[in-house]
Formats: C-alpha cells, structure tokens, sequence
C-alpha cells in the first residue's frame, strides 16, 4: 500500500494474496489477519478456545489465523470500502473536507437540529441496556473520567463489531433514519462529491455515554469532527431519571439553544455543527450517540481518528498473540533475585492494596538473607501481583494516546497487561492495565481468565528485556518484544 498525503493508495489483491495483511473479505467487522501468525509449537487448548482458533486448522497450515468472533453474522451492507473483496484496481479515497462534502463549522451552525420521536421503544431499550452490562466486561471498550467534567463514562458499542453484530436490524433502521432525515433538511450527502462512489456514510463510532451529577460537557465549541451526521438516541427519561444535563447547540446569534427529547426520542444534525451538555445536576443521564462518515466502519475500541488503512493506535490479535507467545516462553518461577524487574514488583506490590490505596510493606525484608529482599519477599510480591492481575484494585488506563482525554479501562478484548511507566518524579512505576498500554511498557500480559497459566510459563528475562524498550507507539507495535535490548 503507497500512503500519500491527499490519498490511501489502494492495490487489493485480496483473492490471489490472502495472508497479506489485509481486512477479511469474509466479514465487516474490520479485524485483520497478518502474516507470519503465531506458531502451533506452543498452541494450547484452553488458549486456543480462548482466542477462537482450531488446533486442527492450525496443524493442519501450519499458520494461525485469528478468528472474527462475529462472522457470517454482520448484516450485509455492514462492510467497509475496504472489506470487499477482489477489487483489483487501483482506489482512491478521499480524505479532504471538500472530497467529503463536510460543512465548516459556520455552515454546519447554520442547519436544523432534526428530532426523531419514538426511534426506539422502551422494549429495545431495555434489551439494549442489558445486553450491554452483560458484554461489557469481555468486548466493549470502556472509558470513565471523574475529573474534568465527570463523572462521564462511555462504552464503544462497536467495539469489533458488538453492536451492527448483535443489533443489525436496529442499526439498518437507525441508520436509514438518519439518511431520510438529511435528505429531507440538509443534503449532505446528496451534495457530497465523494457519495457517488462511496455510498451512504458507515458508522464511525457507537458510544453509549452515561453522566451522573456534576457530569457535563460545557465546551459550546465543541462539534464531531470528521464525522457527517451525529445521531444522538435518549435512554433516559429527562426530569424522572435526571436533572440538568441539557442538549444545547451554538447558533449563528452566538445563543446556545436547548433541544428537549424523551427516552426513545433521537435527535440528529450535521456532525460539524457545534454543541455541548450543561451539567447533570442529579441523577443518571444516558444517551446512545452514532456518528456516521465516509470512511471504513471502525471496530477499534475507542473513537478512531483513522479514516483509511488499519487504525494507527490498536494492536491487532495476532499482534498481541505474539506477544503472549513470547511472554510464555520460559518456565515459571520467580525472577532473578538481583533484578530490577523483581525489585519493583516486591516494592510495588509487597502490601496492602484497599480503597484508600496502597500501602507498601513496611517490616523487615526476609531475604535471604534476612533484611535484604530475597525469594521470600520475591514470592510475597508475585502472588500479590497475581491476584491483582485477576481482580485489580486499582486498574491503570490505557488504550490511545491520541491526547490525554482518550485513555481507556477497559477495551473490551479479554486481556489484562501488567506495563511500565516511567515517572521523572516517582521513577518506574508498574500497573495493571485492561487495555493495550499504549505509551507504557508492556511486560506481561494473559487472558483475563488465564493468570495462572501465564506466571506458570513467564519467560522473566523476556520480561525484563523490556524494561529497557521504547513505550509501546501506535504505529510501531508490530512486535514490540522482539527488539534489541540497547547497550
């Protein structure tokens, strides 16, 4: 692939070359297969299951492929420019305001904000919450912010596909609602030079934001870049569930006007045109939001900047297979004794972890020899990690680093990090993490049910190798173990 700056170069020989990295023509959730994936040599069942693979299909190409969970079960036109397969000319995709048809933020300030009465019934509602609650813990990337402008959490819906997955007759009428409601009020995709090539917009992002009081967003100028139309579904009932927390937009008069809309009421307007959300004054407001753009349909766990190609801040599956691979490489036990890595995991997970923080062991070392850490401290400190590792206390956010307002929880993949940072004040410090450690230095890492399988097989000098790396870079994550240690 040739990356200009005006266009993504495209050459897709995706029938005649299928082990290049490439999105799966068999399925619209986006996930990649790459080459030269993880080897069978140390495949396990249990791991295997766990990532949806086949030890058969494995042995029998010698070369693993990660599995979309959700194949064969997107609604049709849920595929992305990019998922088609054998296209075998060359493709141009637009990336400028003007290709896209997107409006300033003046013009935009200038268009109608749509309501949409009755989009979803309470039944849907409630299906939708539930289903949610239930996945969240295992494939919907999360983020929660207390401070500024918290509490606001938000859940990625789409997050490999979750939502168009589990609710495609739901989102086929959601998005052809807002169609109807831009060919009736604006004509920005009518007027969008981009459109005739590309078709309808395809959802960007799908966040499920919850507010609680004191939670806002008091920025007027704030407004969806990018995306062409924002789709904004209340799952709430204003004035009984809530307080304050008012949909507001900045009109051309310099005046913020109050949109008013029920549980089940949409509202939907051109993604440029700005807005905010006065403060929750008590209660729980939650509110569906989908913005739809020309682009590919993300699946990355978080509101994803990259229009074309793969998204420059997620570490693919087989990426991270690699990884653990390489992580599970030894066999177990402690790490050295005299080593930095063991050091820090005594002295920062030797104590008491609580609500109030952690507190560090204080007592006397037990070595040996006695007053010195030795194996004894060493073990202390590798079970307290471990059963942070299952459960944490404390649990440190990752995800992209596109600005400090992006961290994640929790993106939803099913893997728990233990990551470096290094502190100018405090030196390294070590924390757990649900999501890829982007910006950190990542040293282990185990599926959320499999921490004991990990410590059984820990390769510790793999471990402390990378101590000594760069932190973990969006675009440079290909095999983040597998550089030189520098001298």
């Amino acid at each position: 692939m040739d990356v200009s700056p005006k266009y993504f170069q495209i050459k897709a020989v995706i029938a005649t070359q299928p082990r290049i990295l490439q999105v799966s023509p068999e399925c619209g959730c986006g996930q990649s297969e790459a080459r030269n994936a993880p080897r069978t040599s140390r495949t396990r069942p249990d791991l295997l299951a766990f990532m949806g693979l086949s030890g058969a299909s494995l042995g029998a190409r010698k070369v693993g492929r990660q599995r979309c969970p959700y194949k064969n079960r997107l609604a049709p036109n849920a595929t992305s420019v990019l998922s088609q397969a054998k296209v075998e000319a060359e493709v141009q995709l637009p990336n400028t305001e003007t290709e896209l048809g997107l409006l300033s933020k003046d013009e935009a300030g200038k268009l109608p904000v749509v309501r949409l009465p009755g989009l979803l019934s309470d039944h849907e509602i409630n299906k939708l919450l539930a289903a949610a609650q239930a996945d969240t813990d295992r494939r919907i990337g999360t983020y929660r912010r207390v401070i500024p402008n918290g509490p606001w959490s938000t859940w990625y819906l789409h997050t490999g596909g979750w939502l168009q997955a589990t609710f495609p007759a739901l989102c086929t009428r959601l998005a052809q609602a807002v169609a109807a409601a831009d060919n009736e009020h604006w004509g920005l995709l009518a007027n969008a030079p981009c459109a005739k090539t590309l078709g309808q917009p395809v959802v960007r992002t799908a966040e499920l934001h919850t507010v609680e009081g004191g939670g806002g967003l008091p920025f007027p100028d704030h407004h969806d870049y990018g995306s062409m139309w924002t789709l904004d579904i209340m799952l709430a009932e204003p004035g009984q569930d809530f307080s304050g927390a008012e949909f507001q937009t900045l009109e051309p008069d310099g005046k913020l006007v109050t949109h008013e809309f029920c549980r089940g009421d949409g509202v939907v307007f051109p993604s440029h045109k700005r807005h905010c959300v006065s403060t929750c004054t008590g209660g729980i407001r939650r509110v569906l939001i989908i913005e739809f753009w020309h682009g590919e349909q993300r699946t990355c766990s978080h509101r994803c900047h990259s229009r074309w190609g793969p998204c420059k801040f997620q570490m693919s599956d087989a990426d991270i297979w690699r990884f653990y691979e390489d992580t599970t490489s030894g066999q177990g036990g402690l790490p050295a004794v005299s080593s930095l890595l063991s050091t820090l995991i005594v002295k920062q997970f030797h104590g008491e972890f609580s609500a109030a923080g952690f507190v560090k062991f204080t007592g006397k070392w037990k070595g040996p020899p006695a007053g010195s850490i030795g194996e004894d401290d060493i073990k202390e400190g590798i079970a307290s990690l471990i059963g942070q590792m299952k459960c944490p206390s404390f649990l440190a956010k990752g995800g992209p680093r596109f600005d400090a307002t992006e961290p994640l929880e929790d993106d939803g993949r099913g893997w728990v990090w233990l990551a470096a940072e290094r502190d100018y004040d405090k030196g390294v410090r070590l924390k757990v993490y649900k999501s890829v450690p982007i910006g950190k230095m990542p040293l282990l890492v185990a599926p959320v049910d499999g921490v004991d399988a990990l410590f059984n097989r820990v390769n510790w000098d793999v471990a402390l190798d990378r101590l000594y790396l760069p932190p973990l870079q969006g675009p440079d994550i290909s095999h983040p173990a597998r550089h030189v240690k520098p001298s």
